[in-house]
Parts: C-alpha cells; structure tokens; sequence
C-alpha cells in the first residue's frame, strides 16, 4: 500500500549486507518512496552528490567496513544541509549518535527491525519532520 505522503521523497539506504539493502529498498519502494543504495561510503557520496536535492534520509548502518557510520553521516550532510539521517545498527545505541541525535534531524532503529518498524520510522522523519 502507497503512503500518500511518500511522493516524491526520495531515500538512501547505506549499507553493507546487500540483503539488508534488497530489504529495505523493496519495502520503502513499496510505500512509495524512490530509494537509491549503497554498500560503502564512495557509492553513497556519489549518489548523494548526483541526487543532493532529491534525497531526503539517508539510513545508515552505523558498523561500516571503510568508514563509520556517524562519520559517513557528517560526509553526507556536508553535501546537503538539511538531510535527515537514520542511524541503524545490530549493536545498540552509540554515544555519538545519541550526541547527534540531540542537534536534531536524527534518528536510531536497531537491527534487526522488522517492516513494520522501518516503515514507521521512515513516516515519521519524512512525513512528519515535526516528530523528530
């Protein structure tokens, strides 16, 4: 089912477990979100650079093999502003992401999470940014 409030917005899911990219991208597309992913942090900059108006969260699994999460974030954030960044890891909450999470604009989801889960998450930063 499409979520009316998902046209238009577009997502990019980083990480490096392909399934977990398949997954995501398969149910967010199902809500009707256009989502783009990457397994390092190069493809990740590259799309966000080629698509920094269009993408509006980044989910980032924070356990990267070239690059840690929260810094990847920053990288992002550079290239646009105002992108809503969605830390996800199987480990728990860090300390620098909860540092990130007070300046606003962040958010955490652990793993594993199920559809219903991301799918709430994902609403609630980008349908209604107020949440956050």
């Amino acid at each position: 089912m499409t979520n009316p409030g998902s046209a238009k917005i577009s997502i990019l899911i980083i990480d490096d477990e392909d399934l977990i990219q398949h997954l995501g991208r398969r149910v967010l597309e199902h809500e009707g979100y256009t989502v783009y992913t990457a397994g390092d942090s190069q493809e990740a900059a590259r799309l966000m650079d080629l698509y920094r108006n269009e993408i509006k969260l980044a989910i980032i699994d924070i356990v990267m093999p070239d690059i840690e999460g929260t810094t990847l974030g920053s990288m992002l954030r550079k290239i646009n502003p105002s992108l809503t960044l969605l830390f996800s890891s199987g480990y728990g909450l860090t300390v620098e992401v909860q540092e990130l999470m007070a300046q606003g604009g962040v958010d955490f989801i652990d793993k594993p999470f199920t559809r219903d889960d991301i799918v709430k998450k994902v609403q609630s930063l980008v349908v209604s940014p107020s949440v956050r």
